[in-house]
Parts: structure tokens; sequence; C-alpha cells
């Protein structure tokens, strides 16, 4: 609090940046569920965030008593400043600036009342609800924060921070790469970074039963062998291969650089996939993570349908 009995001022660092602390002001769903002492919440009527804007509500107290506010918007800059006139009684102004911090941002908070008099009756009210209101922010800020994060956690993976594994197999395929899906919400797609060495293979050269699958070539150039031709790839190319024996496919890097690509792919279940080359094939089924299915085998002779029954 400063010498002027009339004004009353605080401060706040707050652990986030200056754009996120100003949207809770800017936005009334967020701006209402902090504004004002603890215990109390906020019913609003009319709510403009523009310089001159109406701002209007009922602050409704923990025993039930209701409190008009009207209030205006008299100056706005965005991530730096909010200038409020309370023009209901008690009459005052409300200063909020933000500036960046090491921490995040520093809020300044400054409520200058018209009458000195009623400042100083309801300075034991005043001082504490100011600093409950900063205690509501930050909480709030707190809990957006955690829920961004939960929420980046599931639904976002980013290719240059992922830890790559080596999959060598001489002489013919020599890639680096790593699952994105892996740990995240997606419950219907598989996704996968790869970097593939100079004339090296992806995987072989296969086709999918159940599965559809896409391809997006992110740098370098290469080669689509598939369906019996061979296609040219280059950085911006998007692939698409349907399920089904018309589509066998095998990406190869022809160049003498590094392919980048993601490979993206839906995940029924159960799935055949084919190996033209070598005969083989590959039966996978799942009930759930725990327990999986998974047979790779030639194609030749079967066993009768009653072999080996009682």
């Amino acid at each position: 609090m400063t010498h002027d009995p009339a004004t009353f001022h605080t401060t706040r660092v707050l652990a986030h940046p200056p754009a996120r602390v100003y949207a809770a002001f800017a936005d009334a769903g967020q701006l209402a569920a902090w504004w004002g002492p603890q215990g109390f919440r906020n019913e609003f009527e009319e709510f403009d965030f523009g310089r001159g804007g109406r701002w209007k509500f009922v602050m409704v107290g923990p025993d039930g008593a209701r409190h008009d506010n009207l209030n205006t918007f008299v100056e706005l800059q965005a991530e730096t400043r909010v200038v409020i006139q309370h023009e209901s009684a008690p009459r005052f102004r409300l200063t909020v600036e933000l500036s960046p911090d090491a921490a995040g941002t520093l809020l300044s908070w400054t409520q200058v009342f018209e009458d000195p008099a009623v400042a100083a009756a309801v300075a034991h009210i005043v001082e504490p609800a100011n600093e409950q209101n900063l205690d509501r922010l930050g909480a709030l800020l707190a809990a957006a924060a955690a829920r961004a994060r939960e929420l980046s956690a599931a639904l976002v993976r980013n290719i240059d921070e992922l830890a790559l594994s080596r999959l060598l197999r001489d002489p013919h395929y020599d890639s680096r790469g790593a699952s994105l899906a892996q740990g995240t919400a997606a419950r219907k797609l598989g996704a996968s970074f790869d970097i593939l060495a100079p004339g090296k293979r992806g995987c072989p050269y296969h086709l999918h039963h159940a599965q559809e699958e896409m391809f997006v070539i992110l740098q370098g150039n290469g080669t689509l062998r598939v369906a019996g031709e061979r296609l040219p790839l280059k950085a911006g190319d998007v692939v698409f291969i349907p399920p089904g024996p018309d589509y066998p496919h095998q990406i190869i890097n022809t160049s003498d650089a590094p392919l980048h690509y993601l490979s993206i792919g839906t995940k029924e279940a159960p799935e055949i996939c084919e190996y033209p080359d070598s005969g083989k094939f590959l039966a996978q089924g799942r009930r759930d993570d725990s327990t999986p299915f998974e047979v790779i085998d030639r194609r030749g002779p079967g066993l009768d349908y009653w072999d080996g029954e009682p």
C-alpha cells in the first residue's frame, strides 16, 4: 500500500507469459472464474472487452448476497495494460500492468478510490480481497497450464525431439526412426518418423489386407516401389496406399542424401501382411496391449481344420 490513503497497490509474479495473463482478463469465461475474493462467484450480464466497453455483472457472496457491479474498460493495451473504471459505488479506477519477468509475468495492481474517506473505511476489506483475487488468478492459470501440459502429452509429438533407434540389416536396410503415436490418445492411427540412409530401403516390399497407409516425404528424394512400378519421390509428396493385393509397396532411398518421411497408418486388427519377395506372411491380432498375437510363416500346405483335435 502506498502513502496515498486512497490508493491500494500490490504486485505478483505469475509463472506464465504476459499474453496468457492478459487472456485471463480478455476472456469472459476465464475472468468470471477468478474475479473477486475467495468464495465469491460472478454472473456476467454484459462484457464488451474493448476501449469504452461495458462490463456489467453480479458478484454473489458466500452468504448468497448479490452485489451489482458496473465497470468500463478505459484503456487496453494488448498483453501489457488493462485500466478499469468501477462505475458502481464505491467508485475507483483499477490499473493492471503486465511486464515480462524471468519467471513469467510481473503483474502490478493499482486501485485508486475517488473518495479517500471511503478508501480508509474499506481498507480492511480491499487489501486482503486484492490478494485473494490474485491468488485466484494464479490458481486458474496454473490449472490451465497443467491441463495444457496434459493435453500436449496426449495429443502432440515433435519429430525433432524424438529419441531415434537404428534399424540396421546389411546390405539393404539402414534407418533411424521412432514411433509417434505410442503413448498418445490415438486409438485408430499409428505413426512413425523415419530417416532412411542413402541407397537403403525401408520396410520389405509388402501389402496389407486391413490397414491403410499414408507416407509424407519431409526431406530428400527417393523411389516408391509399388505394384511392380517405381515412382519418383520428393519432399512434399504425400503417398496413399489402400489395403489389398493391388498395392504392394516399399520406399527406397535412391539418392545420396538421407530421406526423411512420416508413416501414418490405421490400426485395424486382425491384420495380415504379405511379403511378395519372400513369400512370407505376418498375421497379427490383439485383444489388448497385454495379449498380442503374431505369427510369421510362409505360404505352404496348410493343416486340416480338425488336425490335432480330440
